[in-house]
């Protein structure tokens, strides 16, 4: 928006248009009747054909950068106003973490380190990622975290850069937790348990008591096992209480024993 009145409409103002794949760069020149100060600049990305400044995209992205333009006549210049670190994160497939994140200042990053908290909050580092091929233009990188924690993931890359500087990108939020159903509920002799989970617990614990509180059984289940029988047919008719304790959660379920 050389003339910063607010819209992209304006001749001259459409200064990129490229296609391909992978990771793409260009160049233009600031006219010299653009005006000095805080500019915006837009980057329209449609797959299959390229699209106008504004309206409905069709599988599209549209990103808005704050620029600075300096100088004047032949001298001006476009620099972006701040440094900027995005990462974004995804489950693609069950326990599994997908970090992306993109940087206008690779060409000056030695490497990122990729962080990661628990429900305590506290950052550990679990990878240091070097740049070799630093790029000139805002890049994709990204890791997989393919063993994360249960319950809540959060993460964060750390910029480190070659003046011995460090930048940190903003959170990202993932949590990992085990579904389960049980049946036949009311049963004659034993339930079903199947744990349908997107993350591995280590184990779970299974306590089993009589509504007034008499401890009567204790079983270790593996959440690997996927469908797993819970023979009840040893204990007299009533409501049982059936409680699971796993490493990051605990739940308890109600089954009613008729014989």
């Amino acid at each position: 928006d050389f003339n910063q009145d607010k819209d992209f409409y304006d001749a001259g103002e459409e200064v990129v248009r490229i296609s391909g794949i992978g990771e793409l760069g260009a160049s233009f020149d600031v006219p010299s009747a653009a005006l000095n100060g805080d500019t915006r600049m837009r980057v329209v990305m449609q797959r299959g054909s390229y699209a106008g400044p504004c309206g409905a995209l069709d599988q599209g992205e549209v990103e808005d950068y704050s620029m600075t333009v300096k100088g004047i006549n032949n001298f001006s210049s476009l620099a972006i106003s701040q440094d900027y670190l995005e990462l974004s994160v995804s489950s693609p497939q069950p326990s599994t973490s997908n970090l992306q994140w993109v940087s206008n200042q690779d060409m000056n990053t030695t490497a990122y380190q990729i962080e990661r908290a628990g429900v305590d909050g506290e950052f550990k580092i679990i990878e240091t990622i070097m740049v070799e091929d630093p790029s000139a233009y805002a890049v994709v990188r990204e890791y997989t975290d393919s063993d994360p924690l249960v319950g809540i993931n959060t993460y964060r890359v750390t910029q480190l850069r070659s003046d011995n500087t460090a930048f940190e990108s903003n959170p990202g939020q993932l949590e990992f937790n085990v579904y389960h159903s049980i049946f036949p509920n009311p049963t004659k002799d034993g339930v079903y348990i199947e744990i349908k989970e997107n993350r591995s617990e280590v184990n779970i614990m299974l306590d089993i008591f009589t509504i007034d509180g008499k401890h009567l059984r204790q079983d270790l289940l593996d959440p690997t096992d996927g469908l797993k029988y819970i023979d009840l047919s040893s204990f007299e008719s009533g409501l049982l209480l059936l409680k699971f304790k796993g490493f990051s959660k605990s739940w308890t379920e109600r089954v009613l024993l008729r014989k």
